[in-house]
């Protein structure tokens, strides 16, 4: 059923965010069908983020940045953002196949022909594609105190790359508010509606960073 779908779960003979060559899968995102669409999209950029936060926290290493502090608390801060950034990365593209699964069969569930059969299954997909637009955004909640802390403590000259990913990170959580109110609606859980409050707050911090 539409709603089982797990991370990094595959489609036969489809694109795969984690396995897929990039000019494939985006080939496959420029197509007039949802699978993937905007939620995968949104998911990509946060693996993007990610990626970035771990590249910029790699190069704030001792041996890479002339101006680390003889710090073990520094060092364990910063290898802990990298760290948790690379699994980020990760868990960012499982999720884009997530949502592309579940994207996918929003269509097969609008073609059943029974009205309360089809009423059935489109309420069954859209929960499933909420939780999946509420996991990719609370994955993203992790990196908005990793990128503070490298834009004050990290390599400087590696400054533009956290600015590149707060931008990744804004398109992610924005694309996650978008997907979770578009397919919940004013059916949104006291949990989603808490979920939602919190992508909003870190919107609005990332666009005061960027000031």
């Amino acid at each position: 059923m539409p709603g089982e779908a797990r991370p990094g779960d595959a489609r036969p003979g489809e694109v795969s965010a984690g396995r897929s060559r990039l000019s494939d899968w985006t080939e496959a995102l420029a197509e007039a069908h949802g699978d993937p669409g905007g939620g995968a999209a949104s998911a990509v950029m946060l693996s993007m983020a990610a990626a970035l936060t771990a590249m910029t926290a790699g190069y704030s290493a001792a041996g890479r940045f002339g101006d680390a502090p003889d710090d073990p608390e520094w060092e364990r801060r910063r290898a802990a953002i990298e760290h948790d950034a690379r699994r980020l990365r990760a868990t960012a593209l499982e999720l884009a196949d997530t949502d592309a699964a579940v994207s996918g069969a929003f269509a097969p569930a609008y073609a059943l022909d029974d009205r309360q059969e089809r009423r059935e299954a489109v309420a069954e997909v859209s929960a499933a594609a909420t939780r999946t637009s509420q996991l990719i955004g609370e994955a993203a909640l992790t990196l908005p105190d990793h990128l503070d802390w490298l834009a004050r403590h990290g390599n400087p000259a590696l400054h533009a790359d956290v600015a590149v990913a707060r931008a990744a990170l804004r398109g992610a959580l924005s694309g996650a508010c978008t997907n979770l109110t578009a397919d919940g609606g004013d059916e949104l859980t006291g949990d989603e509606r808490a979920s939602l409050a919190r992508f909003e707050e870190a919107i609005a911090r990332l666009d005061a960073s960027a000031g």
